[in-house]
């Protein structure tokens, strides 16, 4: 075997053993186990990539030697023949191999607890001028030292109080059925109240080599393919997140007190280079669905935000995770602004629903219908006719065909075509929902004298995104 290859590899055996601790020691003793946890990933994943770095130019160097020797028509190759290249290649790939495979149980071990936070590991490998130091630092190093820190495992904090138990509905009919040590669903002071749907992609960083990239959000989905052509055929980062949540009381409004399920499943799809088999780092996907603060970027949460499921895949695995989450009462945490965001997070990008806190009263169903005038004319049940505005800039004529009965639950026809269902809440509001092939709407209806107004949400089905509207409607005589 060449002399200088081995020793040249002997060096960087002994700098994997020697130097990962030593960045480690010298960091703050005051740092919390967490933090700890997080900066040593960081200083053994660093290690790693100059060592990975320094054989990679070693692999190519050499291989420009075997080259040369064909492109010269020297017999054999004197290189290979003479001088053992062929087995210090074989090393080379090996330790290679070996450096590639830790890189990736780093990158899975941090994005188990901290890439919902701090982005990917792989960000260390990007690097900028900080002017707040005054000298040049990786993205990570930066995050873990000026975004606060919490861990990614679900916790409590003061803003967030502890989950209360869950006002279970009745049958309106038959409140005297009530399971025992269930209580009926009394009005609440306040709710979260939906304002709109914000999806957000992930950007491909362009000096990285990326050939082709496609990101996808939508409610309940987010997909990425990532394409890098390097010396040895492409290498292609994929994954695919989708996730449910069950709220008894729909999305419109969240009611302090309300059980919600959750359940969020992610799955690595990569394929490594077709030469050596390998991803350079560009593998494993994480999800997360959070309560936090709206409007940020991706990969980033504000230290009191509630953890609903965090889950991880590393290369071609797929892993599930279900839990329950109870809505918490406003106005939330101080920072917010009285706004918070259901948040759905993953490697790829995010899909949240914004929502803000109000103090009006709301009744979510009781076991009676809310107080009224037995008098016909307190039915909503009829046709009503109207006009209808969006956000979009869009107007139109509107009618809503409807029918209440005596339970309070209301069905009918909105706009000639989408059918609803719901219920009366109060005196003079009613909710309830519709779908179409391509929209899933979301409307609260008020009444006022001889008006009806309906104020909605609505969802894109075959496309991500949202946007409100409102029609203001009478009764036809």
């Amino acid at each position: 075997m060449n002399p200088k290859i081995i020793f040249t590899i002997g060096l960087i055996f002994l700098a994997s053993i020697v130097g990962v601790a030593a960045p480690v020691a010298q960091r703050s003793p005051d740092l919390s186990p967490d933090q700890q946890h997080a900066w040593r990933l960081h200083d053994q994943y660093l290690d790693v990539i100059v060592q990975l770095d320094d054989l990679e130019g070693q692999r190519k160097r050499l291989g420009g030697d075997i080259k040369h020797d064909a492109q010269g028509g020297v017999s054999g190759g004197v290189h290979v023949a003479t001088a053992g290249y062929g087995s210090d290649m074989a090393v080379l790939n090996q330790r290679i191999t070996d450096l590639t495979r830790k890189a990736s149980d780093l990158e899975a071990a941090w994005d188990q607890k901290f890439q919902g936070r701090f982005g990917p590991l792989k960000d260390a490998r990007e690097s900028f001028y900080d002017p707040s130091t005054k000298t040049k630092r990786d993205k990570i190093a930066f995050r873990l030292t000026n975004f606060p820190f919490a861990p990614a495992a679900p916790q409590r904090t003061a803003s967030l109080p502890p989950p209360q138990p869950h006002p279970q509905s009745l049958p309106p009919a038959q409140p005297e059925a009530t399971p025992s040590g269930q209580t009926a669903p009394t009005a609440t002071s306040g709710y979260w109240r939906l304002l709109e749907t914000r999806s957000v992609k992930y950007v491909a960083n362009p000096g990285s080599g990326v050939t082709s990239c496609s990101f996808n959000v939508s409610d309940g989905s987010i997909t990425g393919t990532q394409t890098i052509t390097g010396d040895e055929g492409p290498a292609t980062w994929a994954g695919e997140c989708t996730w449910s949540l069950q709220s008894p009381g729909g999305f419109t409004r969240l009611i302090p007190g309300a059980v919600i399920e959750v359940s969020m499943t992610v799955t690595d799809r990569s394929v490594p280079e077709k030469v050596s088999g390998w991803n350079h780092g560009y593998v494993g996907v994480a999800g997360s669905i959070r309560f936090d603060q709206p409007y940020l970027a991706l990969g980033v949460t504000h230290q009191a935000a509630a953890d609903l499921v965090n889950v991880s895949a590393g290369w071609t695995k797929s892993a599930t995770q279900k839990s329950t989450w109870t809505v918490p009462k406003g106005p939330g945490n101080s920072e917010w602004g009285g706004k918070a965001a259901l948040d759905a997070n993953f490697t790829f990008g995010r899909f949240e629903r914004v929502y803000e806190w109000t103090t009006e009263p709301y009744s979510p169903g009781a076991a009676k219908p809310a107080t009224r005038s037995a008098s016909p004319a307190s039915s909503v049940s009829g046709m009503w006719t109207g006009t209808w505005t969006n956000s979009v800039g869009e107007k139109q004529t509107d009618s809503l065909s409807i029918e209440e009965k005596a339970d309070g639950t209301v069905s009918g026809t909105w706009s000639g075509n989408i059918r609803i269902s719901g219920r009366r809440t109060s005196a003079t509001t009613l909710e309830f929902n519709g779908r179409t092939a391509t929209r899933n709407y979301q409307v609260t209806a008020t009444l006022q004298g001889g008006s009806m107004t309906l104020d909605y949400v609505a969802h894109r089905l075959d496309t991500s995104g949202s946007y409100r509207g409102r029609s203001t409607m009478t009764r036809e005589q």
